[in-house]
């Protein structure tokens, strides 16, 4: 996706170079070639993606519920979480095996397992929940 993102932006900024008309703008007089310039404005929009991406994938992260689809307190949490914007991750461990394993790591014997940061709690309370949340600010 990046790469396809990548193309098209610098078609439109070597398309947009290569337009210009000669002394109407100051990149012109830099030197540059259209292809240099195009370069450095993909060299600042890959850095901002990869920042982008780190962010949200260290807020996606924060939050991680072990879950199954049936659980009433798992529902409970999930429209929590949706109710005051809290990015999470759900993980079913009765559909991925991958996230059953990582629930028994985790010791849990009880849905929902909810691990908020590098704590973990079993089942859902608002009360426990924000307590814990909070320590990630």
């Amino acid at each position: 996706m990046f790469r396809l993102m990548a193309t098209v932006v610098l078609s439109m900024v070597v398309f947009l170079a290569s337009n210009l008309a000669i002394g109407s703008s100051s990149v012109l007089d830099s030197g540059k070639t259209s292809a240099e310039i195009a370069e450095e404005i993909l060299r600042g929009a890959r850095k901002r993606y990869v920042s982008d991406q780190q962010k949200n994938l260290k807020a996606l992260n924060d939050v991680v519920m072990y879950s199954t689809s049936w659980c009433g307190y798992c529902r409970q949490a999930r429209r929590y979480f949706k109710s005051k914007d809290i990015k999470f991750v759900e993980r079913d461990i009765e559909r991925s095996r991958l996230a059953k394993v990582a629930y028994d790591r985790l010791g849990g014997n009880g849905v929902p397992l909810i691990v908020v940061g590098k704590n973990k709690m079993s089942g859902f309370s608002v009360r426990q929940f924000d307590r814990l949340y909070r320590l990630l600010e």
